[in-house]
């Protein structure tokens, strides 16, 4: 994993699209990028979600990469990636991913993709990710989408780390998410642990609720916004401070 530390933080909102599952957002090439949020299998009430990832290569050579599943909840330091490599130009469409490339028949986590340097290339080749988490049933699909993140989305509990999501809400008319991905890295480069503090604002800024969240080494977590206990909440703001290491974060929404 390329190393994070000292990068800029930048703001991440992802807002979940209804039956027609699509990423409309302006992605970020870069050598590195995290799908936040992945799953197979069976969700809340009927849901039975699968997960489609898209890779599009945009350098005048072939792309080797490593694809890494993260399995929630978990330390993923000694994950093992899959390798593929994308010819120059192509768009890879990698359907039912959990499945079909980590072999996974019910999981949920997320997916870091990383470029391997090729030979006679100085640099890594950039490229860009996007992922639909989708389920099917007799009363349609629906879903969210989420974009491939740079490391550069990261906040740093050294650099006073913080970042918020605005325009959050959440209760009977929407369910809303918030996600995160533990990218802390120790002075020898290997993933360690992190702790970040997740607040929920009302308009007027004044915190709702609070609770405080260890990750383990690349840990990705996806809790409903509604385990933070502070009710329903509408055109809410979620902050992330970083106590300890680094991470990336945003939130979803499903109608």
């Amino acid at each position: 994993m390329r190393s994070t530390f000292g990068r800029s933080m930048v703001l991440v909102l992802v807002i979940s699209l209804p039956v027609a599952v699509a990423s409309t957002w302006a992605m970020v090439p870069d050598d590195e990028q995290w799908i936040p949020a992945a799953a197979r299998g069976a969700g809340h009430g009927d849901s039975n979600w699968v997960t489609d990832l898209v890779i599009r290569n945009l350098g005048s050579d072939s792309l080797t990469l490593e694809l890494t599943w993260l399995e929630r909840g978990a330390d993923n330091s000694a994950a093992l990636p899959v390798e593929m490599t994308i010819e120059a130009g192509e768009t890879r469409a990698l359907e039912d991913v959990v499945l079909t490339v980590f072999g996974k028949a019910e999981a949920a986590g997320a997916i870091h993709l990383e470029a391997v340097e090729s030979e006679g290339i100085g640099i890594p080749q950039r490229f860009v990710a996007t992922a639909r988490i989708v389920s099917s049933s007799v009363a349609g699909t629906f879903g969210q989408g989420f974009q491939g993140l740079s490391s550069q989305s990261a906040i740093a509990a050294h650099a006073g780390g913080t970042t918020n999501v605005i325009g959050v809400t959440d209760g009977a008319g929407y369910r809303s998410n918030w996600y995160g991905l533990n990218v802390t890295e120790d002075a020898e480069g290997r993933p360690a642990g992190a702790r970040v503090r997740v607040e929920i604002l009302a308009g007027d800024g004044s915190v709702l609720a609070a609770s405080d969240v260890a990750m383990a080494p690349l840990d990705p977590v996806l809790r409903p916004v509604g385990s933070l206990g502070a009710g329903a909440a509408e055109n809410a703001t979620l902050r992330f401070t970083m106590l300890e290491g680094m991470g990336i974060f945003g939130a979803s929404r499903l109608d």
